[in-house]
């Protein structure tokens, strides 16, 4: 799971057409807590559309990536319509309710502009 949610963080940071510093730090360090070495995380960079995805198991883990996404999303302080539509995508994929969408970017996107922990943003939703 740890190197489908690094190369979706990169798939989603290249999605606007501009690989933000910023947003390499974040993956960066994301990559480093779930532990890549740093070959596999170079590997992601070159090719970061391979299709070996799996998917979240629990809440948490799904709340955890989208925390993740969104915190990506933000680095360069540019939300494009782009990173919307991946992070919907994403919403669909997950097993989230289209009624509830709208809500749950709202609510990801104001939690990290708060700077808001996981934690935080977590509880906050149950």
């Amino acid at each position: 799971m740890k190197i489908t949610k690094i190369r979706n963080l990169v798939a989603l940071a290249y999605s606007d057409g501009y690989f933000d510093t910023k947003e390499l730090e974040y993956i960066n360090k994301r990559a480093r807590e779930e532990g890549l070495k740093n070959e596999e995380l170079i590997n992601i960079l070159q090719n970061p559309y391979k299709s070996d995805y799996e998917i979240p198991i629990t809440t948490k883990e799904k709340f955890e990536f989208l925390f993740d996404m969104m915190t990506l999303i933000h680095a360069d302080n540019v939300v494009s319509e782009d990173e919307k539509i991946i992070f919907y995508k994403h919403l669909k994929y997950l097993g989230f309710k289209e009624d509830y969408q709208d809500e749950l970017f709202e609510i990801c996107s104001n939690s990290i502009q708060k700077n808001s922990t996981f934690d935080e943003f977590y509880n906050s939703i149950n």
